[in-house]
């Protein structure tokens, strides 16, 4: 079971998809889980939304199977979960 992380410091869906495919490549071509990392810098931003939408594209085109999330607060989850 193979997971990566979206680094912070990808706050638009160009650079989630350039960091996706750099890491698909280095993990020898094969995904399961897209993990969202540290997600306060996208709610102030308000890019969350155009970020995640991203990933579940990544999931759509069959290149990952899972997403989920980490570092989220209660309060962050509260953002994220209306975009799903």
């Amino acid at each position: 079971f193979v997971i990566m992380k979206v680094p912070k410091r990808a706050t638009t869906p160009e650079q989630v998809r350039d960091e996706f495919e750099q890491s698909l490549q280095k993990l020898g071509g094969r995904v399961d889980l897209v993990l969202l990392h540290w997600p306060c810098d996208l709610i102030e931003m308000d890019k969350l939304e155009a970020v995640w939408k991203e990933m579940e594209q990544i999931v759509g085109r069959g290149k990952c199977r899972y997403l989920g999330v980490c570092n989220f607060s209660v309060e962050a989850l509260k953002v994220l979960l209306p975009l799903c």
